[in-house]
């Protein structure tokens, strides 16, 4: 149920032109921290007995929701509903230049 909140907020809140790179960029973040905390996990079972380990990364996980709790973010009621652009002088900061664009589009992925 997370993931559907939070991947529609992405998709309606991300730069178009940028959402690729938040996903695959988010993606390689959660993915390659399994293999991490696999290991850690087990060493930690290893040294301690795997009861104790547990009743350890309940005590740190339990008190997580802290983070929001405590921060600015406690007072936003509501999200953002689209990405709105940020302008300058009255020039959109998404646009790109003809030369940037040209370069773009003639890159092959070499």
């Amino acid at each position: 149920m997370v993931n559907i909140v939070v991947g529609s907020f992405r998709q309606t809140y991300c730069p178009p032109h940028l959402l690729g790179r938040v996903v695959a960029t988010t993606m390689m973040i959660n993915h390659s921290a399994i293999p991490v905390g696999s290991l850690l996990g087990g060493v930690l079972g290893d040294v301690v007995g795997y009861r104790p380990a547990m009743w350890i990364m309940t005590g740190l996980v339990a008190p997580c929701w802290l983070i929001l709790a405590m921060s600015p973010m406690r007072r936003e009621r509501d999200l953002p509903r689209t990405y709105e652009p940020e302008r300058i002088c009255g020039t959109s900061l998404t646009k790109t230049s003809p030369s940037l664009s040209a370069k773009w589009a003639g890159s092959s992925g070499e």
